[in-house]
């Protein structure tokens, strides 16, 4: 759970992108993500597709319900409950790119529930 975190609203990904005129904004939101459904492995032998092969993680198929609420001094927006939530998909992981990427099977690879 984060509440009342400090952030810039830039209006739009472009201004944004551009670190344009920004207002200052708070967001507060609850994030819960529950029912394993399935778990996956990415590495240098399967991420082909994904651009390079520096990276992979762990990965978790999972439900989730989410809250979320943010505000500038001229608008803002709250979400309906999270127990109204309907999950269409959710994935939670670590993943390791760059200079912090290690092929092979470590101890820290091991997946535990």
């Amino acid at each position: 759970m984060a509440e009342d975190l400090d952030v810039e609203d830039y209006g739009d990904l472009i201004n944004a992108i551009k670190d344009g005129p920004s207002k200052p904004a708070t967001v507060s939101f609850d994030i819960e993500w529950a029912g394993l459904i399935s778990r996956a492995k990415v590495d240098a032998s399967n991420n082909g597709g994904f651009g390079s092969h520096d990276w992979g993680g762990r990965f978790a198929l999972t439900g989730s319900t989410a809250e979320w609420s943010g505000s500038t001094e001229d608008f803002s927006f709250t979400s309906d409950p999270a127990s109204t939530s309907a999950s269409q998909f959710a994935i939670i992981g670590d993943e390791r790119n760059g200079v912090f990427f290690r092929q092979g099977n470590d101890e820290e690879d091991e997946e535990t529930d």
